[in-house]
Order: structure tokens, then sequence, then C-alpha cells
């Protein structure tokens, strides 16, 4: 598959998934296909083939400087890896803030600034979540991932 059709493809089921989280979050379509972790993985997946047949482990001490980085992304196919990391990256947090605003009771209103934060800026949106769900709950845990 070229870069272009594969960049789009992640696209389409990143932005299919976070529609269902914000829009009907307890439908049973969403837990089919994103709280069971079905779009999440399916993302982590083409990142996962793309790097066993387009990154070398020879390529790995590139990590180490940003000239060495940016070099990583000079190809399309290395881009889209990239890409597809920060859609998983992005999703799984957005599900987990999800499923702990509807453990905790946070509104919905409130939590949909920090999806649509998720989506877009990824910490972000934990970072307003992470707000909203300090000044909103009572005794809420002060460590980041508690539930």
């Amino acid at each position: 598959m070229n870069p272009e059709a594969l960049f789009q493809l992640v696209n389409v089921a990143a932005m299919l998934a976070w529609l269902l989280l914000i829009i009907i979050p307890q439908a049973k379509v969403t837990r089919t296909l994103v709280h069971s972790g079905v779009l999440f993985l399916f993302l982590a997946g083409v990142y996962a083939a793309l790097i066993f047949s387009f990154f070398s482990f020879s390529a790995m001490q590139d990590f180490s400087t940003l000239e060495g980085v940016m070099k990583l992304f000079n190809d399309p196919m290395g881009v889209v890896a990239g890409w597809a990391h920060y859609l998983a990256f992005d999703l799984f947090v957005g599900m987990w803030i999800t499923a702990n605003a509807a453990k905790n009771g946070v509104n919905r209103w409130l939590l949909l600034p920090c999806q649509i934060l998720t989506f877009m800026f990824g910490p972000l949106g934990y970072l307003a979540y992470y707000g909203v769900r300090f000044f909103t709950l009572k005794g809420v845990s002060p460590r980041l991932l508690e539930d």
C-alpha cells in the first residue's frame, strides 16, 4: 500500500474511534470497536508493521539526536509510522479518560473539551482532564493514573 493510502486509512480509523467516543461513548458499537481495543490495536498493528518493515535496528541509535530523528522522517513511510504512533497513543489516552470519566461520574460536557484536546493535541487533553477531574471530584487522588 502506498504511503498516502495508508495515511488516509489510519486517519479514518482514528476519526471513527474518536467520533464514537465523543458522540456515543456507551453505545454497543463504541464498546465493540473502541473500548474493546479493536481500533487501537489496528493502529498499533499498522505502526508495528511499518516499524518492522521500514526501520532497521541500526536506526535505533538515530533516536538519540535531533538530526537522527529528522532523518527517520525523510521517508513518507517513516512519517506514516510516526503518525500511526501518535494516533494510537492519543486514542489510548482518550479511551482511558472516557472510561475514567464514566466511572467517576464526570459531566460529559466537561469531558468533551478534554476529548477534543486529546484527539488534536494528545497530552494537553489529558492535562485538561486531570484538571477537570481534580476540581470536580472530591477526594481525587493526585496520582496521574489513579482510578
